[in-house]
């Protein structure tokens, strides 16, 4: 299976995405380096699932 993964710069941002796309799949937590990423799976409207990450330790190392 292949996916999509789009990073958000933050929650707010992950959240916002989250309203405005299509069906909600699942939504969840992990812990990376002891901070917790947020992420979301979504369904398009044409049955695509894509994965929404607020990715604050990736996006942190870049900077």
């Amino acid at each position: 299976m292949q996916s999509l993964r789009v990073y958000a710069r933050s929650d707010e941002d992950l959240d916002e995405a989250i309203a405005e796309a299509g069906r909600l799949v699942q939504r969840g937590s992990a812990e990376v380096d002891s901070i917790v990423e947020r992420f979301a799976d979504l369904e398009d409207p044409d049955g695509y699932i894509f994965e929404l990450n607020a990715q604050r330790v990736l996006l942190a190392r870049k900077r």
